[in-house]
């Protein structure tokens, strides 16, 4: 997902990570390892309760 596609500001993939890890306890992977710079993936592996919480976590984030 294009970070553009988020609605966030930041445009270094790497450091909307960091800074969403940090401030939303929510892991995304960069795209910029894998030759999409600007670009995040999400992974859902994860029990449904899971992806629930880190969806709601994200969007708290985005919010803000």
């Amino acid at each position: 997902v294009a970070l553009a596609d988020l609605g966030v500001e930041e445009k270094e993939d790497l450091k909307f990570c960091e800074q969403l890890l940090e401030k939303g306890n929510v892991a995304l992977v960069p795209g910029t390892p894998f030759g999409a710079p600007g670009y995040v993936r999400f992974s859902f592996g994860a029990e449904p309760a899971e992806l629930i919480a880190a969806v709601e976590a994200l969007s708290n984030y985005l919010k803000k």
